[in-house]
């Protein structure tokens, strides 16, 4: 059949070349391949009608014909036979390997549920504006940990435990503790293991310390709430926020004796709304046994052999840290450490109201000041455009999501929602930087940042890892119907030409690279769909991961920006 037959299907401009991988099925009615030439190549083609499902053909060397889409068509099918899956032109269009698969809106349709899952990017660079710069400079330094030495009541010292399932308890003061005592207490602890993954490994070259589960131990700083009162006292200095608090859940007891120590290490983000743990220190001698803190190429390290040898009074030692900052207990060489490990929870503040704990403080209002002289700078982006913020800290994000659509991998609900869930639990700078925006009023979201060995993608949606690794298989699979990949769809205009320099995405409705951003900051680290490195963490990794993010900021025309 000619395609003046159908008018409305053909389009010179444009040309489908279908590449097989391998012979697959033969369409069940021939009456809908038809040989006309090609516009291209000028050799012999196939057409297909558009309102028929693509299965495939068996015709290795050859190209198949997709019609222009009929006015008002709106079929899936439709859909995916324009469909471009650009994986041989990678290179040209600088494209990354996990989203090869875009859409192309020749009409106006209804099904936008194949619509891209990111854009292309080139490799994030610092604005070099000046005004830029001093808001660079006002974020330098980090607020990650909060430590002090906090006096309690003699009761508060006593530890009530037992063995496993035993009904006999014991009971030491970790105040005036004897050696015998506390040798005692790690005799019935048992071995602490530490994640790998999602395994739970023993392995004492990486952690060689003791452990007694919540069920087994009850501590006298519980019955009279100095936790709380310590918590409290981190709301107010780790989460600056109105209406949120932290609740504290208590985790594990510890022991480290001589020759102990656990390797650096993230905590297990055991939820989404985990931003931190604490870790309460007992005055019990000991020497060594330090917990170094480091993020964003700083280090802190808490002795607390030293923070608590002089206690003349009955006191512990605390030290609270962003859940994503890597730490180690650096090796015992004397005595007993024993500690208690409490996670960390933002939460709904629905106790007090009328709390106002949003005090600018001096790092707070230099970066305002910063942002407002940056805003009215008239050469800082005339016309407007987008400025980007890597964020300090990484958040927990599921690595699941069990409803996503494998064989199409297109985003789901939850996916959206899990990166829209971090903007609730942003902490330190990251925090600062968006609540200024929202005072500013501008327009700010977050965007999350992946690295493959294409180079670097921003997407709006979580995308699963399994999804990710698998994009060009599975997206195949689900146009073809089979069980492997058995095609390549390349959508070309029909005057291409095989040149480098030849824009494609410029002129033939492939999805342009993301508008620029300009960044201000950017991120230390980024997602990687393909994970080629294990997490080493305090528990095996259930359902959840930590993820790095970026906030991307509107800013409009000089003159309509708001000033404060």
């Amino acid at each position: 059949m000619n395609p003046n037959h159908h008018p409305n299907h053909y389009n010179p401009n444009y040309s489908s070349q279908l590449h097989f991988n391998q012979p697959v099925p033969f369409f069940e009615d021939p009456n809908q391949l038809y040989p006309e030439p090609d516009p291209l190549y000028e050799s012999d083609s196939r057409w297909i009608s558009p309102w028929q499902p693509f299965q495939g053909y068996r015709a290795p060397d050859e190209e198949l014909e997709f019609p222009q889409n009929p006015a008002g068509e709106t079929s899936l099918t439709w859909w995916r036979s324009v469909a471009l899956i650009d994986f041989g032109l990678r290179k040209k269009l600088q494209k990354t390997r996990f989203l090869q698969t875009a859409v192309m809106k020749l009409t106006e349709t209804k099904n936008d549920n194949l619509n891209c899952l990111a854009y292309t990017m080139s490799d994030i660079t610092l604005t070099e504006h000046p005004a830029a710069a001093k808001v660079r400079e006002t974020l330098t330094k980090k607020v990650y940990f909060c430590s002090d030495v906090f006096p309690v009541t003699a009761e508060s010292m006593v530890l009530h435990y037992r063995q496993g399932e035993s009904e006999e308890a014991r009971c030491i003061n970790l105040f005036t503790a004897k050696p015998e005592q506390l040798a005692h207490l790690t005799s019935i602890c048992g071995n602490a293991t530490f994640g790998l993954g999602q395994q739970d490994v023993l392995d004492e070259s990486y952690r060689k310390a003791k452990k007694l589960d919540t069920s087994s131990f009850f501590s006298g700083l519980e019955r009279n709430d100095h936790v709380n009162e310590i918590v409290n006292k981190l709301t107010l200095t780790l989460i600056k926020q109105n209406d949120k608090v932290l609740r504290s859940e208590l985790y594990k007891l510890n022991v480290y004796d001589q020759g102990s120590f656990f390797k650096a290490h993230k905590d297990t983000p055991w939820a989404d709304n985990m931003v931190a743990s604490l870790v309460i220190v007992f005055p019990t001698a000991h020497e060594g046994g330090s917990l170094i803190l480091r993020h964003g190429g700083e280090e802190f390290v808490y002795d607390s052999a030293k923070e608590l040898g002089s206690a003349s009074t009955p006191s512990i030692g605390y030290v609270a840290f962003y859940s994503d900052v890597e730490h180690e207990v650096t090796p015992v060489s004397s005595g007993y450490r024993v500690t208690l490990t409490y996670n960390l929870y933002l939460e709904d503040d629905t106790t007090s109201p009328s709390r106002q704990i949003s005090v600018p403080n001096s790092a707070s209002q230099s970066f305002r000041e910063a942002l407002s002289t940056m805003l009215s700078d008239n050469t800082f982006l005339p016309n407007g455009g987008l400025i980007g913020f890597g964020l300090t800290h990484q958040y927990p994000v599921k690595d699941r999501f069990g409803d996503m659509d494998y064989r199409s991998c297109r985003p789901t609900p939850q996916n959206k929602e899990a990166v829209q869930k971090v903007l609730g639990i942003l902490k330190g700078n990251d925090r600062m930087i968006y609540d200024t925006f929202k005072e500013f009023g501008l327009n700010a979201y977050l965007r999350v940042i992946y690295e493959d060995d294409g180079g670097l993608a921003m997407s709006e949606y979580i995308i699963d890892d399994e999804c990710g690794n698998g994009y060009e298989e599975s997206f195949l699979l689900s146009m073809c119907g089979g069980k492997q990949p058995i095609a390549e769809l390349l959508r070309l205009p029909a005057d291409y030409q095989d040149d480098e320099d030849y824009d494609i995405s410029k002129h033939y409705g492939i999805p342009k690279p993301l508008t620029e951003v300009n960044w201000i900051t950017e991120n230390n680290t980024y997602n990687r769909l393909k994970v080629d490195y294990i997490a080493y963490g305090n528990e095996p990794s259930i359902a959840h991961v930590y993820g790095d993010f970026s906030l991307i900021c509107e800013v409009g025309p000089v003159q309509n920006r708001k000033v404060l």
